[in-house]
């Protein structure tokens, strides 16, 4: 049984962006490099890179994006997010325990998120669900527009002829 490695694709304009200095591809890969990455592809536009899976903050652009700023100085530490209490609440059913013993849920607002950003978000997720969640068996992550659901919500176990939804993507 072959064991993969998650990849991801650095986009120059985005990682220069996310940087705050334009970077060329050469020197994109060779960050990448000092920081653990094997560069599989260089274009003009882009590094492709595959990373350790013990390094989760490597699934998105913005995890690779800070390691770089703490490697060239620019910033170090991870930055502190400030959380207030829970104004929605989450029920959870029993019938969940077995397979989800454990759920956190967190309600981000303020941001604006453009088309490219989900695509971001999506595919972290995704490598989130290969490499943390051993293919959603330990752990699943969902993404949901709060303003197309509606508070309270409740997390249970359910026939799969009882399951609607619509992915995001």
């Amino acid at each position: 049984m072959e064991i993969g490695v998650p990849a991801l694709q650095l986009n120059l304009k985005r990682l220069s962006s996310l940087l705050g200095s334009e970077l060329s591809a050469d020197e994109a890969a060779e960050l990448a490099s000092a920081l653990g990455m094997s560069v599989e592809e260089i274009s003009e536009e882009s590094v492709k890179v595959e990373y350790n899976p013990n390094r989760p903050d490597f699934s998105h652009i913005v995890g690779v994006a800070r390691a770089m700023k703490g490697l060239l100085g620019l910033e170090l530490g991870a930055p502190r997010y400030k959380a207030a209490p829970a104004k929605i609440t989450t029920r959870v059913e029993g019938s969940v325990r077995k397979v989800r013993p454990y759920i956190a849920c967190a309600v981000v607002r303020g941001l604006r998120l453009e088309e490219y950003h989900l695509e971001e978000l999506i595919n972290a997720q995704e490598d989130l669900h290969w490499v943390v969640g051993r293919d959603r068996r330990r752990v699943a992550i969902g993404l949901h527009d709060l303003s197309k659901v509606v508070p309270p919500f409740t997390y249970k176990a359910v026939g799969l002829d009882e399951i609607r939804f619509i992915p995001l993507g």
